[in-house]
């Protein structure tokens, strides 16, 4: 298994315990220029070994799961996919209600790459302690129809960071987020010893200071691994596509268990629409429809 990837060279868990540092074949690369990532953390590798703790992998085997985003290409010409970790069981999306503000928009954007990867998604409003109760309670309102996990946690005062260890556990996790969220600061919290690099705010800007820039896969335990990666001003889907967006989010997958009037309904402005009508009973939140529509405009 991969557990570390970085600048071309990739750290492998052998199965025997053994950890080897390798690099990819060249011929693995050959006809994929529309990839960033060919290996990823989490993936399953076949390698050979070259002496002194090194070796090659010669094969990628089939991924469970993928955590995928589209990144920008060379001169932002053309999208490339870009994978960020395999065979997750768990996406742990890392928020926080200020320093950084909180982005209900972005976190929709996150929770729709994880259904559409098929990767259960839980929701960490991290920094409790700097937010009063009623400024978290307004920012994670949008969210309880939705049926996701959610933990308030304060790696400060330690709130909630059993809950998330205990949502972690016995699973193949990864931390998502923007940078300054704190999912370094959680990662040394539940794995004491990790030295997971940890920044602040930038005061003008009001966003986050990249600190990890690696991604790795650490042990909380030997059932229990957890990814930290490097933070995401944003993450767009890759191949999204419009008949499959109504069933990434649960509210909507809720709502049009019965049709609605119109067999071809987009759930955006239709009259007798199932969906719309959930936005008005208070069902859906009006912010997590809006993004609804707005990825609807961008899917193919």
């Amino acid at each position: 298994m991969v557990t570390r990837a970085e600048s071309g060279f990739y750290t492998v868990l052998l199965t025997d315990g053994r950890q080897v540092r390798c690099r990819l074949r060249g011929r693995l690369k050959q006809g994929r220029a529309d990839v960033v990532s060919l290996v990823t953390i989490g993936d399953r590798v076949r390698v050979t070994l070259a002496g002194g703790g090194e070796g090659n992998v010669e094969e990628v085997l089939p991924r469970r799961t993928e955590l995928v985003r589209r990144a920008a290409g060379p001169g932002r010409k053309r999208w490339l996919r870009q994978a960020l970790a395999a065979n997750l069981d768990l996406l742990v999306v890392v928020t926080s209600v200020v320093a950084p503000e909180f982005n209900a928009a972005r976190l929709d954007r996150f929770l729709v790459v994880a259904e559409d990867a098929e990767i259960p998604p839980a929701i960490c409003v991290n920094k409790c302690d700097l937010a009063t109760g009623a400024e978290t309670a307004e920012a994670v309102a949008p969210f309880i129809d939705t049926g996701y996990p959610l933990v308030l946690t304060s790696v400060v005062t330690g709130e909630g960071l059993a809950e998330l260890r205990t949502l972690l556990e016995g699973r193949r996790s990864a931390f998502v987020g923007v940078s300054g969220a704190g999912k370094s600061s959680l990662l040394n919290a539940l794995l004491p010893g990790s030295g997971q690099r940890t920044g602040d705010v930038n005061s003008a800007s009001g966003r986050g200071r990249h600190t990890t820039t690696v991604a790795q896969l650490l042990a909380l335990d030997d059932r229990t691994w957890l990814a930290d990666t490097p933070g995401l001003r944003e993450l767009s889907p890759w191949g999204l596509q419009r008949d499959r967006l109504p069933w990434l989010f649960p509210e909507i997958r809720a709502a049009i268990v019965e049709p609605c009037r119109f067999p071809a309904c987009t759930h955006r402005t239709e009259p007798g629409c199932r969906v719309l009508a959930a936005v008005r009973c208070g069902h859906m939140a009006q912010s997590r429809h809006q993004s609804y529509v707005k990825l609807w405009d961008e899917a193919a």
